[in-house]
């Protein structure tokens, strides 16, 4: 049998026998339940060792593309399709949901999430590499079964997607058909996948140390929960974290966190501004007017630090003079609550929302390149302090 139309690029060697595997495989020069050739014509084909191919053959392996046969001869699986899915299977699925934030143009170090995806594709671009963006809500069951059976090169899965039951379905139908996957996301779910999140403890911590060195003593972790998650989400747990580590180096008492649901997560009008600042005042009022008051509130996310401004200004204490307020995720510019209440956060973090995308991406490439070992790996994104115009300290 002649090998022809393979295409060798610059590549590392492993990941270049892999690709070229995979090329002969999906153009129907190797049909399903046909034997491969041997090891020492492969290598000579691509011009790599026999070690390289030996390591890429028990990548595919692995990944259900091939398998080995009773006598020992490896064959392509029956499952692997070829022609009209060329495509599909030469694809990363990006699976999220659908956003109603607009994405800032020319702005890829905006605090939305959204930027997370933009990171993603463009890492993928830069690797030429074909990418389908799915939403997990929009799929219903033969459209998982159809993609399954087509096999998609790789999947990206966005928090989004992961906190929803029916994309952790389909991350998991895609697992057990052996297609790689990189979620963003620490949830105990998807510890079987290669995952990838901003370091939240780290970020608290910096954001607490900063307070502490400006004066303040006594400092409240306002976590408002997602009303659509049930329990504590991870990045919660880690934020407490990074904060007891803070002031437990500086000799400080812990105040026990603030954690409130059934808030408007984000107004979208005056009256639902007006409605969020009293709910908020409600929580924390026994905080601000009691007898120890709280001198600092970290709040959960920008999105809530313009209620939380106007809260405290409610119980009679101007925000950022009696109470330093500050936010997380850097996207207090990008807002739309400043027209109610334009008190900004002293400090935020930036949880480098862009270079999360492109870790994301990097870490499947690395996946589908043979270049990490095979338990699954957890990689953290250091986040950045964000400080405005210095003020004078208490």
């Amino acid at each position: 049998m002649a090998l022809v139309g393979v295409n060798l690029h610059s590549r590392p060697p492993r990941a270049r026998a892999v690709r070229c595997l995979r090329e002969l495989i999906q153009g129907g020069q190797l049909g399903s339940g046909e034997s491969l050739p041997s090891e020492h014509r492969l290598a000579n084909q691509f011009q790599v060792s026999r070690t390289t191919v030996r390591a890429a053959l028990r990548q595919l392996e692995g990944e259900g593309v091939i398998r080995s046969s009773v006598d020992g001869v490896r064959v392509v699986a029956d499952s692997v399709r070829s022609g009209s899915s060329s495509v599909i299977v030469e694809s990363v699925v990006v699976l999220s949901q659908p956003s109603h934030a607009p994405v800032p143009v020319g702005k890829p170090q905006a605090g939305l999430e959204s930027v997370i995806q933009m990171g993603v594709i463009d890492r993928l671009k830069e690797a030429r590499v074909h990418t389908l963006c799915l939403y997990a809500d929009q799929i219903d069951q033969d459209q998982v079964g159809r993609l399954v059976q087509d096999g998609p090169r790789g999947v990206v899965a966005l928090r989004d997607a992961v906190q929803s039951k029916q994309g952790l379905e389909i991350l998991n139908a895609l697992r057990a058909a052996r297609v790689p996957v990189v979620a963003y996301g620490d949830a105990p779910a998807l510890m079987s996948n290669d995952t990838l999140v901003s370091d939240h403890e780290a970020g608290s911590y910096e954001l607490t140390r900063w307070l502490i060195q400006r004066g303040h003593k006594r400092i409240l972790c306002f976590w408002q929960m997602p009303n659509d998650v049930d329990g504590r989400p991870e990045w919660i747990s880690n934020r407490g974290l990074g904060y007891l580590r803070a002031v437990t180096e500086a000799g400080l008492p812990p105040v026990n966190p603030l954690e409130a649901r059934s808030l408007p997560n984000e107004p979208t009008t005056a009256d639902e501004f007006r409605m969020a600042t009293q709910l908020t005042a409600g929580q924390l009022m026994s905080h601000l007017l009691g007898d120890r008051p709280v001198d600092a509130i970290m709040c959960v996310s920008d999105t809530v630090v313009a209620s939380v401004a106007a809260a405290c200004r409610l119980c009679g204490r101007e925000p950022n003079r009696d109470v330093a307020i500050v936010g997380y995720d850097g996207s207090w510019s990008d807002l739309p609550f400043q027209q109610w209440e334009p008190t900004p956060p002293l400090a935020s973090v930036d949880k480098g929302n862009f270079a999360i995308g492109r870790g994301l991406a990097n870490l499947l490439l690395e996946r589908l390149g043979g270049q990490l070992p095979s338990e699954p790996q957890h990689r953290l994104i250091k986040p950045r302090l964000l400080v405005s115009e210095p003020r004078e300290s208490k």
